[in-house]
This record gives C-alpha cells, sequence and structure tokens, in this order.
C-alpha cells in the first residue's frame, strides 16, 4: 500500500501504480456522449436490454422534470427480421450496441454529421479529424 501519492516520473517507464493513480488526459477518457441528453437514456436502454438491437429513438412529450422518449428495439433472432431485406443488416455483429457508439440519429446529430452543405467540417467523422487533416503535413515521398 502506499503512503501517500506519488508523481510519475518525468522520464523513462512508468510504472503500474504510476499508470492507475495519475492521468495526463482526463478528457481522452470522458465518453464524449453523456453530455447529449438524448444519449444518455439510449445507453442505459441499451444495457439493460443486451439482447435487443437499438434501432432508433425520438421524443415524444416533456414536462417540468422529465422527457419521454420512445425508443425502437429489434429482437435479431426473430425469423421475419431475419427475412426482412430492410431489417437483416441490424442482424450483423458489427451493429452490436450502436446506441453506445453514437450510430443513431441522437448520436450522429450530436456529433455534428450528416450530409449537405452545412456538414462541410466534419467530413471524415469529426470537427476534429476534420482539422487534424487539413493541418498536418504530409511529404509523401522516400526522403
Amino acid at each position: 500500500m502506499l503512503d501517500s501519492l506519488k508523481r510519475r516520473p518525468a522520464w523513462g517507464p512508468a510504472t503500474k501504480w504510476a499508470v492507475i493513480l495519475c492521468c495526463p488526459w482526463p478528457a481522452f477518457i470522458k465518453d464524449p456522449l453523456t453530455n447529449c441528453a438524448w444519449c444518455g437514456p439510449q445507453e442505459r436502454t441499451g444495457r439493460r436490454l443486451g439482447g435487443l438491437r437499438f434501432l432508433n429513438s425520438y421524443w415524444v412529450a416533456q414536462d417540468s422534470t422529465y422527457k419521454y422518449y420512445e425508443v425502437i428495439l429489434v429482437g435479431i433472432w426473430h425469423n421475419v427480421v431475419r427475412k426482412d431485406t430492410s431489417l437483416d443488416w441490424i442482424c450483423k455483429h458489427t451493429h452490436k450496441h450502436r446506441e453506445m457508439r453514437g450510430k443513431t440519429s441522437a448520436g450522429r446529430k450530436h456529433c455534428g454529421l450528416g450530409r449537405g452543405f452545412h456538414f462541410s467540417q466534419t467530413n471524415g467523422g469529426s470537427r476534429r479529424a476534420h482539422w487534424l487533416r487539413h493541418n498536418s503535413l504530409s511529404l509523401r515521398r522516400k526522403r
């Protein structure tokens, strides 16, 4: 047990306790979707009903305390879903927990993703990716 918290060494390999105790960039560890008021309920629903796939959700009503959303969940083991060509894409393994990764309409709106003229700043997945691609020098020659 450590007596007191020690600082991470400025150079050299970090020991096991230093990696656990100090966090150099806490902003990267924070989940970006938790800031969205719409995405939090989506994530909770996806965790509690993990056997169903999250298709989408939409706002229904609100009062002074709560907002109410309606959620569309799909049971992927049903034969009707598997045979329907417009819905069978969600049965693939790559679509597990879409709500956790911001792939639903609420998550995409929160990240500023879309199509058309007004979404030119998020080409390539995010504003940060767009900025990095346009502000990095890539000299593609043998040197």
